[in-house]
């Protein structure tokens, strides 16, 4: 069974702690002149990170934390930790979870956003060994895949740089183009990438190409396609890979 959105991440911590010294300020308990100089920090510089002009570097937070005598485990809920205690009892050493997006992938909706997810699922870490960022994500109607595969409902996508850098004819991959996301194959030419199978696309208004003279290609290439195939959620595996 997939797992409730709680698992923590590095995001969420940081915005606590942001929220735990706006609280402290608020209360009158410091001003950002007197915390800046209790952490040894400039006043600008802790305006602009309470602000959301800047992020801050893990030694900053470090001297938050010690500024404020909190550490991690202030900014995570009793609850949080147990849920984490037991899935890792639970699931054990041989299984890893991965997030599972809102939204879909597809021509006709917006790219999904990695941080927007809304449960954790299980997956055998033996068979994955080699990725690393795996997401998982329902697919939309696409033509070009539908032709390929078959209907379609959910991918596992790697967001490893390595694997979005040095394409492969043998793999799919998430590229985002007009806000949408398109799993196609791909060819790199000088400063173009080549979208496979599109001149097959009658009515379609995805690319035949996107020129890269402007634009890193890691902002294209989304991630790599692992696997993709029915809701894993209702059929208890990975049936199909690509």
């Amino acid at each position: 069974m997939p797992l409730s959105p709680t698992r923590l991440t590095l995001a969420t911590l940081q915005h606590r702690l942001l929220a735990a010294v706006k609280h402290r300020l608020s209360n009158g308990e410091y001003t950002e002149r007197s915390l800046s100089r209790h952490i040894g920090v400039s006043q600008p510089h802790m305006h602009n990170v309470l602000k959301g002009v800047r992020g801050f570097s893990t030694d900053f937070g470090d001297a938050l934390l010690a500024g404020l005598d909190f550490s991690l485990l202030d900014l995570i809920q009793s609850k949080e930790l147990g849920f984490e205690l037991e899935q890792r009892g639970h699931y054990g050493s041989q299984t890893r979870l991965v997030p599972v997006l809102r939204g879909r992938l597809g021509p006709d909706s917006p790219f999904p956003c990695w941080e927007d997810v809304i449960e954790w699922f299980p997956l055998p870490r033996a068979s994955f060994e080699g990725s690393g960022r795996l997401v998982l994500v329902e697919v939309g109607e696409d033509a070009e895949l539908a032709q390929a595969f078959g209907h379609v409902e959910f991918a596992l996508l790697s967001r490893d740089e390595p694997d979005r850098i040095a394409l492969s004819g043998r793999h799919w991959y998430a590229i985002q183009w007009g806000g949408a996301g398109l799993i196609r194959q791909l060819r790199k030419e000088n400063q173009r990438l080549v979208i496979l199978g599109q001149s097959t696309l009658t009515g379609h208004a995805g690319p035949s190409h996107v020129e890269l003279h402007d634009t890193p290609q890691l902002r294209i290439v989304r991630a790599q396609v692992v696997w993709a195939g029915k809701d894993p959620r209702r059929t208890h595996g990975l049936r199909r890979w690509i």
